[in-house]
């Protein structure tokens, strides 16, 4: 499935924090190295004067999956455990993927993965399993030129851990957080091979972000970890060999042909009824949709979690893993 493109977008993202935000570092020999700095530092990249705090790619695909997990149980729609390595999403799915791939030659169907493919739930379908690469990628998010002093202003804020017998302070339990409380960073979130109700999930939780229901980093039951979420542009490309589509369509839309191999939501579902305020370009493929303002992009991302997410929903409930 991957060795093609059908269809592609990219997500411009400027992060900006609402309350203190704090990313912890992993790393034990930047305490070593700068005895100065508090306990729970910010997580940094970079050596002398290009070292900047950053928020990892990892830490926004961990909070936008785990997300966009609860929102699939909540309708109803099967979403695995990531982290149980034995469920059918990543130990079955890993070994009969295997075994495909040793037997190809003696395989006669047409999409002998994609078996695998209808294996995973539909989180991992999105994001990515042992068995199966995801759809979506995130970029590290870092500073613009304009943000990147305010950004590194960075703040200490104590923390202490409460006597559960006293009820005050406990003893040697005080300690300082590093926060990061102006400046803003940049992102993007590119998609490969999507259906549509995929682009209307990311955008469901891009809206719990903005409005502070997902916070990002450490101590979010403190206050912190609230963030705008401000998308700059979304750029919407797909192969149309008839070059007559016209507005922005998901794989099983594009490509009928795999809709039912790799069991995707086909039919009006997965294709917008218009481009509504986009840019619209016709490429050596097809075309390509580019939302520049932000308020475009979000009536995009908003159109997609409409329809499509609807029809994907409506249909038949799968048994949760």
């Amino acid at each position: 499935m991957l060795k093609l493109v059908v269809n592609r977008a990219r997500i411009d993202l400027r992060i900006e924090p609402v309350t203190p935000l704090l990313i912890k570092s992993g790393d034990k020999g930047a305490a070593m190295l700068h005895p100065e700095r508090p306990d729970l530092m910010f997580v940094r990249t970079g050596f002398g004067e290009s070292e900047t705090v950053y928020i990892p790619g990892s830490s926004l695909k961990g909070v936008v999956r785990s997300s966009a997990e609860r929102i699939l149980r909540t309708v109803g729609q099967r979403a695995c455990d990531p982290l149980n390595q034995r469920n059918d999403c990543h130990k079955k799915a890993s070994e009969l993927g295997d075994e495909i791939a040793r037997t190809r030659e003696k395989v006669e169907a047409p999409h002998p993965l994609a078996v695998v493919h209808e294996m995973l739930c539909f989180a991992c379908r999105t994001f990515g399993s042992q068995a199966s690469a995801g759809r979506v990628a995130f970029a590290d998010a870092y500073p613009p030129t304009d943000e990147r002093l305010q950004a590194n202003a960075t703040e200490r804020r104590n923390g202490v851990s409460i006597d559960r017998q006293t009820g005050g302070p406990a003893k040697g339990k005080l300690f300082e957080m590093e926060i990061v409380t102006g400046g803003a960073f940049d992102t993007s979130i590119t998609m490969t091979n999507v259906e549509l109700w995929q682009v209307g999930l990311i955008g469901i939780v891009l809206r719990d972000i903005e409005v502070g229901f997902v916070r990002l980093g450490s101590a979010k039951t403190r206050g912190l970890g609230h963030v705008r979420v401000v998308p700059q542009s979304v750029m919407f490309e797909q192969t149309d060999p008839t070059r007559k589509t016209a507005a922005p369509a998901g794989v099983a839309a594009l490509r009928n042909d795999l809709a039912k191999p790799y069991g995707f939501v086909g039919g009006a579902g997965d294709k917008l009824a218009s481009a509504t305020g986009a840019k619209v370009d016709k490429t050596s493929l097809g075309h390509r949709f580019t939302f520049k303002e932000t308020e475009r992009a979000w009536a995009f991302l908003d159109a997609c979690a409409e329809k499509p997410w609807a029809d994907f929903c409506a249909r038949k409930t799968e048994t949760r893993s």
